[in-house]
């Protein structure tokens, strides 16, 4: 067995989803027996260990050459009709749903996923949940890469403009489903929790538990439910921990404090552009200065009066 596969099988979870025959359904059997089925959950439920690409066309277990895209370190072929599964490993897993997860390698993990998938034209209606077992002789199995992948150096290959702005969510592919669920979850989590504050543990814990639900189930291809699970523990475990009501108080007063010290420099920057044009032009109107400046002549008039008692040559 070749490197790769030796770690493929000990990454493996403990008890992963498995299948021969996708009609006959999909079960969490003990591992010992989930590497001798075709199909086999290649993740746990925290951490992202491989990023597997389904390429639904004959060939795609080979065109990546032609690609620009790096060697998969596994490539899976169906031997009917040459349809791959394309599988990298990650020298050290993504945290998604772990209890320290966080979202800034979460999303830089999501954009090379889906620039790879774009790349490589493969499917982004890929549920990715279980993929084809490289432990099977079920398929035409070949091996590439010996090496594992850190992000930074799979990011070479990828373009990162279309996910440059934080602002907008990764497309619902793979990481990126995760990405979207953590931050609308946590958002979401921190103003219920502002109303709240009565229930326990366990009461808010399945009230995040159910809109993290909701939030799945609108995607195309839904999260499955250990992801979700863990998720929502995660999130709902810290929000109930650390955003008390002393902590909102807390933070309350800190943006009030800087809202009001910001409000204070830009007063004093308004401020010294009306000393500037008293002092360059004495003769210029105050409603001109108030229109110049982009404020009310009822400003620029108290601005007028500090500036006269702290400078009394100007009149």
């Amino acid at each position: 067995m070749s490197g790769q596969l030796s770690f493929f099988q000990d990454t493996v979870p403990a008890r992963p989803f498995a299948t021969d025959d996708f009609n006959q359904g999909v079960y969490r059997i003990p591992k010992a027996d989930a590497i001798k089925s075709r199909y086999i959950q290649h993740n746990g439920p925290t951490h992202k260990r491989w990023l597997v690409f389904d390429v639904d066309r004959p060939g795609g277990g080979i065109d990546w050459r032609d690609m620009a895209v790096p060697g998969p370190n596994i490539v899976c072929t169906n031997k009917k009709n040459y349809h791959s599964h394309l599988i990298y490993g990650l020298e050290i897993p993504v945290r998604v749903n772990a209890p320290d997860a966080k979202i800034k390698p979460i999303r830089y993990a999501g954009a090379i996923e889906n620039g790879l998938l774009k790349k490589l034209d493969a499917d982004p209606g890929y549920a990715g949940l279980i993929c084809k077992n490289p432990l099977s002789d079920y398929w035409q199995v070949n091996t590439y890469e010996p090496y594992l992948y850190t992000l930074d150096l799979l990011a070479d290959y990828v373009d990162f403009e279309p996910y440059q702005d934080r602002r907008k969510h990764l497309p619902d592919y793979g990481l990126g489903r995760n990405c979207t669920l953590f931050e609308n979850l946590s958002k979401w989590s921190y103003r219920t929790r502002l109303h709240t504050w009565d229930k326990n543990y366990s009461q808010w814990a399945e009230i995040v538990f159910r809109q993290a639900q909701e939030y799945n189930s609108r995607f195309q291809n839904p999260l499955p439910f250990s992801e979700i699970k863990a998720t929502a523990k995660s999130i709902s475990k810290w929000v109930f921990n650390h955003f008390t009501p002393a902590e909102f108080s807390r933070i309350q007063s800190a943006r009030i404090a800087k809202y009001n010290a910001q409000r204070r420099r830009e007063s004093a920057e308004r401020e010294q552009l009306v000393l500037f044009a008293l002092k360059a032009n004495p003769g210029l109107k105050q409603r001109e200065i108030a229109h110049n400046i982009g404020v009310s002549t009822r400003t620029v008039k108290r601005y007028v009066r500090n500036i006269k008692g702290d400078t009394p040559h100007i009149r």
